[in-house]
């Protein structure tokens, strides 16, 4: 999430998250079954995040602050438990960010962050 570039990356069933590259930064999610991982870079936007126009664009109403996403809308997320642990290391604007978080499934954790964990 350096200053704000996104771009997705899966693999499967690998249990190690991937260093930052050397213009982007880890973004990354996880369930009892998969591991996926990409890297954002949102100035100028890039790196392999499937949404990375609109994951930098809701960075930037934060000023890179993970913990003030909240893209909760009216979501009809079911209450399934499926755990899912979600996790951004990187810079913004020199700043470091490191942000974990846990929701009860998918739905919920893109219900919460929006585009940045939707991949």
């Amino acid at each position: 999430m350096r200053g704000g570039s996104a771009g997705p990356r899966s693999c499967r069933g690998c249990g190690s998250r991937r260093r930052a590259a050397e213009r982007g930064d880890v973004v990354g999610h996880r369930d009892q079954r998969e591991t996926r991982t990409v890297t954002l870079n949102c100035d100028p936007v890039g790196g392999d995040h499937p949404q990375a126009d609109l994951a930098c664009h809701q960075l930037q109403l934060v000023d890179g602050n993970v913990q003030r996403l909240d893209a909760r809308t009216a979501s009809t997320c079911t209450k399934e438990l499926r755990t899912v642990n979600a996790e951004a290391k990187g810079s913004w604007r020199g700043n470091a960010v490191d942000f974990q978080l846990s929701e009860a499934n998918m739905c919920s954790l893109k219900a919460r962050t929006g585009a940045l964990f939707d991949f």
